[in-house]
């Protein structure tokens, strides 16, 4: 047997079966003018290690370059001749590679040993530690044939990366020198040979990120983790154990989990879980970075108030990041128990017990904390292990229900808001990310969601509440409209089920800006024609009596008609032209409540007071009616007897009585842009039918007829030009009422002349505060 010299082993001959033992090896560095070997570094006619290699020189002295020189050059010349793609050795992940891996270790372990034993004696030598490897080599080659050992490359592969390790844990190569080293290595071997090397590299002590956009991977602090990026492209096999060792120490800021580089880890990280290969690395990862989540999740009190919504980019990150692990769990569980023909009932054990043991240690790492706020965090993991695996018996049901337990409202409770608003979250979050991978409606997986969670003890309404709220949260995600359809629809549905359990069927008005609602439970009006107040219990009998007083009602209105005719014939038409603002000085004097003539046939002298729409004359009218001036936004919606507006029209006003008094007064505020003046020769229109339903059905005139639009610039601009109608004044020509020179065009009839009014101040502005408020065009008023 042939034995080299004994000086170091990584000098040693390494024979081959192809080789004599008298013939060299060619294993010096390729020749300047053939092409690099290198595969994967954009080489082509000279080598990218060696041209970053001499780059350093600027940096290092030229004694240090040259060392750096021979120790990468040697190091490749040894990786290239005992590289497993030229060598038919065993493979990396087999038993005689692992513990021929392990040997320069022994051999460490002998020289250590000898070097005490020789202290303690009295002797040294200075050779003898290079004695021992040369035994261990000499008999490993003895087993092979008479040209040497196949495997034996493995060993001297792996105790040359041991040297390398050692140079650089005691500070002999600088840090790019032993980057530029690694990667060498990723040409010639799998990352799993040379874990030490690369952990001695990566482990250390990083900064803080200083902005959510700061790259992980990018920054030159950093390169050590771009390095280690670079041996794990996919994520599955070193990059999630080393992660995890240096969130574990704090060595690695647990600020960087934020970042957008750490989240891109992610979906390859929880899709690593569903492989029926061995993964532990990957949920050790998984359990320190949802741990970490959790504890920076914590609610908080900003300026002492209690936070009672999901809000930051912590609680966001710790819900999409645990929605991802659950609804691939959950996925997977699914495929493989879906079908006969891909059942596996081992694979679904497997994706259990492994969300079980996520979830499990999560929770009990953060008790170890003895922190008020990992409350929050237990929580959502148990109810992502209770969703996704599926189980009744599942050990995260207790924990839910012990949060719900005996809770009645969540009101006046921030906790228990914040809880609620996290568990729709979460499960909005679920629902979405189980759309995307199957296809199908995200509102199936959230009702099935809800279906789980009302087999435990938590209240209903609250459920109840949920499914409306996830659904709305849904169709945020989605940005779907079936979805929020479908969230639409379940929020009617909930409204008619609280209606009718509160036994509450009528009207529903939405109050509108500018307006104040009547408080509920009034149940009493006041009606303008009748001057009687009638409670709600009563509205059903005057409408039954509706029929039988309306020949009682025209005869009344006429009564009222000829009596107004005669003061007229009186007063003369100077007094006809201010009794819009006797009216409205009366009705503000005395405030009157006055709403709503549910008569749709009779008539009053004034003509606009009892034709169904509401009256705007005085400030209780305002506060106390419930039909704001800006009804055409508010959505009225009526029970089944005031769907009666659709009746057949009443019965016309006999023209005879109609006389001047009918006419509308170009000052009075209650005259709407569609209140035509009829003419004595032609009959009146008939008024509009007011619903059956009461007041609250009600809506203005001006909003019921049909009219010609015409073209307007600005609605609510005011016409300081006069809008070229005549104005007559009490004696000055200029016309004195600022309320008809100043209001908008669209409340100002165009085709009569306006009369000054005396009124106050304060009812102006009221009229000019309510028609601010109502977003109409302007019409186009046509005179008969």
């Amino acid at each position: 047997m042939c034995r080299g010299s004994a000086a170091s082993p990584t000098t040693r001959r390494p024979r081959t079966s192809s080789k004599a033992p008298d013939e060299p090896p060619q294993v010096g560095p390729p020749s300047t003018n053939s092409r690099c070997i290198h595969s994967g570094n954009g080489c082509k006619t000279k080598c990218a290690f060696e041209t970053e290699l001499a780059g350093f020189r600027p940096t290092v002295d030229s004694e240090r370059h040259g060392l750096y020189e021979s120790v990468f050059k040697a190091f490749d010349a040894l990786l290239r001749v005992t590289s497993p793609r030229r060598n038919r050795a065993a493979g990396p992940k087999s038993l005689l590679a692992m513990c021929l891996r392990k040997v320069p270790d022994y051999i460490a372990g002998l020289e250590e040993w000898e070097r005490q034993e020789s202290e303690e004696n009295g002797t040294k030598s200075a050779v003898r530690g290079a004695g021992v490897s040369f035994e261990i080599y000499s008999e490993l080659e003895s087993l092979g044939a008479v040209d040497g050992w196949n495997h034996l490359c493995l060993l001297l592969r792996a105790h040359a990366v041991q040297i390398i390790q050692e140079a650089a844990t005691e500070g002999l190569l600088e840090d790019p020198v032993t980057g530029l080293l690694i990667r060498l290595c990723l040409e010639y071997m799998p990352p799993t040979e040379f874990t030490g090397l690369i952990e001695t590299f990566v482990v250390r002590q990083y900064p803080k990120p200083s902005s959510a956009d700061d790259d992980l991977f990018a920054s030159l602090a950093h390169q050590p983790l771009r390095t280690l990026r670079s041996c794990d492209p996919s994520g599955t096999s070193i990059l999630p154990r080393i992660l995890a060792q240096l969130l574990a120490n704090d060595l690695l800021p647990a600020g960087w989990i934020l970042n957008k580089s750490f989240i891109t880890l992610w979906p390859a990280t929880v899709r690593h879980v569903t492989h029926m290969k061995p993964c532990q690395n990957t949920l050790d990862f998984i359990v320190i970075t949802l741990e970490l989540l959790c504890a920076l999740a914590s609610p908080r009190k900003p300026r002492g108030v209690p936070q009672t919504r999901l809000r930051g980019k912590s609680q966001t990150t710790l819900i999409s990041t645990v929605a991802a692990l659950g609804a691939v769990v959950l996925l997977g569980v699914e495929g493989s128990t879906q079908s006969p023909e891909t059942s596996s009932p081992t694979r679904a054990a497997t994706l259990r017990r492994r969300m079980t043991n996520i979830t499990t240690a999560c929770s009990t790492n953060l008790k170890t904390r003895k922190t008020p706020s990992r409350k929050l965090g237990t929580y959502i993991l148990a109810l992502c292990a209770f969703l996704s695996i599926s189980e009744p018996s599942s050990a995260a049901a207790p924990t839910i229900e012990a949060a719900w337990k005996n809770v009645q409202t969540c009101r006046g409770n921030p906790a228990l808001l914040l809880q609620y608003d996290a568990t729709t979250a979460l499960m909005s979050a679920m629902a979405w990310h189980c759309s995307r991978g199957t296809g199908l409606p995200p509102h199936f997986y959230l009702s099935q969601f809800c279906d789980r969670l009302e087999a435990l003890a938590l209240p209903p309404a609250a459920l109840a509440n949920m499914r409306v709220d996830g659904a709305f949260r849904l169709a945020e995600h989605t940005g779907d409209l079936r979805d929020l359809e479908v969230a639409e629809g379940l929020s009617r549905a909930r409204l008619a089920l609280a209606e009718a359990q509160a036994g509450v069927g009528g009207e529903w008005v939405a109050a509108t800006p500018g307006t104040e609602t009547r408080p509920a439970g009034g149940g009493r009006r006041r009606l303008r024609s009748s001057g009687v107040v009638l409670s709600e219990g009563e509205d059903e009998d005057e409408d039954e009596d509706e029929d039988e007083d309306e020949d009682e009602d025209e005869d009344e209105d006429e009564d009222e008609d000829e009596d107004e005719d005669e003061d007229e014939d009186e007063d003369g038409a100077a007094d006809g032209d201010t009794e819009g603002s006797g009216s409205e000085s009366e009705a503000e004097a005395d405030e009157v409540d006055v709403d709503v003539d549910v008569d749709p046939v009779s008539s009053s002298p004034d003509g606009d007071e009892t034709d169904g729409s509401v009256s705007m004359s005085s400030e209780t009218d305002h506060e106390d009616a419930a039909p704001s001036p800006n009804t055409e936004t508010s959505p009225v919606s009526v029970s089944g007897s005031q769907l009666e507006t659709e009746s057949e029209p009443e019965s016309e006003s006999d023209p005879d009585s109609d006389s001047d008094s009918n006419r509308p007064h170009p000052d009075d505020d209650n005259n709407h842009d569609d209140d035509i003046a009829p003419s004595k020769s032609m009959p009146p229109p008939p008024a509009p039918p007011t619903p059956a339903g009461g007041f609250l059905a009600a809506r203005p005139r001006r909003l019921l007829l049909s009219r010609p639009m015409t073209r307007a610039g600005d609605e609510l601009a005011f016409d300081n030009n006069g809008g070229g109608v005549e104005k007559k004044g009490d004696g000055d020509g200029d016309g004195g009422n600022w309320l008809s020179r100043k209001k908008p065009a669209r409340f100002r009839p165009g085709a009569t002349a306006t009369a000054t009014t005396t009124t106050t101040t304060a009812a102006a502005r009221k009229r000019v505060a309510r028609a601010s408020l109502v977003y109409l065009q302007p019409v186009e008023v046509v005179v008969y």
